[in-house]
């Protein structure tokens, strides 16, 4: 893969962020070739050493949803991003803020082992930090709490609502149905049609929008219990 290849492919997987942020990020890739190219690296051994665009899309995605800065990012990345031998003659790292060797520097075999586990440990931390490990049995209890337990309540509240909603479109129709006979009626009868179907009409707009803050309600809390599952199943979160 060259570099204009693994470019495409990191804007492709980068798509949902905002164009300016993808900008930033492929500036830094841009930078990284631009280095790499100057100490006589091919694009391709630079491809294969920053690894899947798709992954590194992942991983920079998933660190922006937890708040992160893109600087903080890059900093990251440039500090504990692991890089595998790039030439047969010696082992190479790359800094992009090391002065006087365009960020690339000669290291031992001690050194690079140890970048290595430091990188691994890093990677580990940010794994949990970004929850990506699963607790399996949390799972299981998560699932089977929603299907014997949260899932009768969410339908039984759904159909309490739509009934509800119904009621109050049924009241309406029922206010707007006494004012056409009022229309028809003369005299004492029509004006009792006609107040009958304003309090009935008045009755339905009032019922009308407190379902719609009920409804309101009952999606946020939705979401709130949605999001509880993701963190319970995560570790983030506690029963």
């Amino acid at each position: 893969m060259n570099k204009n290849q693994f470019l495409y492919a990191l804007q492709q997987a980068l798509r949902p962020l905002e164009p300016e942020l993808t900008k930033e990020i492929l500036a830094d890739f841009e930078e990284h070739y631009a280095n790499g190219l100057q100490q006589g690296h091919s694009e391709e051994q630079l491809s294969k050493e920053l690894g899947d665009p798709a992954e590194i899309a992942r991983e920079y995605k998933e660190s922006i949803a937890d708040g992160q800065q893109h600087q903080d990012i890059r900093s990251s990345w440039q500090e504990n991003r692991q890089r595998p031998d790039m030439g047969l003659v010696s082992d190479t790292t790359y800094n992009p803020q090391q002065s006087g060797t365009n960020g690339w520097q000669h290291v031992s075999e001690a050194d690079a082992t140890a970048d290595s586990t430091q990188a691994k440990s890093w990677t580990t931390q940010d794994h949990q930090k970004n929850g990506k490990g699963i607790n399996e049995s949390m799972l299981v209890l998560v699932i089977v709490l929603n299907l014997f337990i949260a899932l009768p309540v969410v339908m039984t509240l759904i159909s309490l609502l739509f009934g509800f909603w119904a009621a109050a479109g049924g009241i309406g129709i029922a206010g707007l149905a006494l004012f056409a006979a009022a229309i028809l009626e003369a005299g004492i009868t029509g004006l009792i049609l006609f107040l009958f179907g304003l309090s009935l009409v008045a009755l339905a707009v009032i019922g009308i929008v407190l379902m719609y803050y009920l409804t309101k309600g009952f999606v946020y809390l939705l979401q709130q219990y949605f999001s509880w599952n993701k963190k319970l199943v995560k570790g983030d979160a506690s029963i």
